[in-house]
């Protein structure tokens, strides 16, 4: 099982928040793309996860051209797939500008930053989240 969060109309159609989840007990996401069906180039980004992130609480931006679904496609550990969607009302997202010159856009494309966030109740592993270098 696969869950995924998006506002139903975004705010910024360059930064459409997504949260991606998984129950206590679900089987282990592999891998996962992500699809923004009315973008130039569908296919927004695919990720490969690790054990250690199971069960999936994932978060990530992304940049949304028109009106139109967004989904998550997951590969499970027994190589079965599942998918989770959303219709996101954004436009725009393509086309704005990245908010950085572009020789900083090209120096820091593609890297990524680790946040490790402490659970609040002692003794248990921190959860570690990424989000894209500022």
């Amino acid at each position: 099982m696969l869950l995924l969060d998006a506002p139903k109309r975004a705010d910024n159609p360059a930064l459409v928040p997504v949260r991606l989840t998984q129950p206590e007990g679900a089987p282990a996401i592999v891998s996962l793309v992500l699809v923004v069906d009315n973008n130039p180039a569908p296919v927004a980004a695919e990720f490969t996860f690790g054990e250690a992130l199971m069960p999936l609480d994932f978060e990530v931006r992304l940049r949304v051209d028109a009106y139109g679904d967004l989904r998550a496609i997951a590969t499970l550990a027994d190589g079965s797939k599942v998918m989770a969607g959303r219709f996101v009302k954004a436009s725009g997202g393509c086309a704005a500008p990245a908010g950085k010159s572009m020789e900083q856009v090209r120096a820091l494309m593609g890297q990524m930053k680790f946040l490790s966030v402490p659970d609040e109740e002692e003794g248990q592993p921190h959860r570690t989240g990424a989000r894209s270098v500022p």
